[in-house]
């Protein structure tokens, strides 16, 4: 998604705006970022997540409709919190879902993974504009991709620890808020 924005901010006419419109996605990822990692010790972490999910399947319906410097400011800032809510809440779902002991190769297994998948989806994305003469399609099937993940995500359920000698079983009382 990053790769694809930036034909469609350069082909803003003043040189001014495509810097403010970069300037204005990296303002907010970090602006982001201190929502998400606010809201990820409020609230259940299976519903942030699917959130960051969301925000990220609506910055791609966002950038579809860019026609204008002032939707690629609104675009780009919603695709900075949405960039945002990726670099905080992944790790601390997977720390609460898996416990930190492991946290180290459970992130350097799904970063992995992660990696694949953001090349997968600019290889992806460069073949559809190539074909179409657009990102359009490749910016559906993203918001498709993220739709789908919200959905996904609400049915992640924590794992529950077994004590053998003892009554006390229980899940991670963060995930079941």
């Amino acid at each position: 998604l990053t790769l694809c924005s930036i034909p469609i901010f350069a082909s803003l006419a003043p040189i001014s705006s495509k810097i403010i419109v970069i300037c204005f996605f990296t303002v907010f990822v970090g602006i982001g970022s201190l929502i998400w990692g606010w809201l990820v010790e409020r609230h259940n972490i299976r519903y942030v997540l699917g959130s960051v999910a969301l925000v990220l399947a609506l910055a791609s319906a966002a950038l579809l409709m860019v026609d204008s410097s002032t939707e690629a400011f609104l675009a780009s800032s919603l695709f900075g919190i949405a960039v945002g809510g990726m670099l905080v809440v992944p790790p601390v779902a997977a720390a609460t879902y898996f416990g930190r002991r492991s946290l180290g190769t459970i992130r350097g297994f799904t970063e992995s993974f992660v990696s694949l998948g953001q090349a997968i989806g600019a290889v992806f994305s460069g073949v559809v504009f190539e074909v179409t003469g657009s990102y359009t399609a490749a910016f559906l099937c993203f918001l498709v991709l993220g739709l789908l993940t919200v959905f996904l995500i609400l049915f992640i359920k924590p794992q529950v620890k077994v004590y053998p000698f003892s009554r006390l079983n229980y899940s991670p009382t963060d995930v079941d808020r």
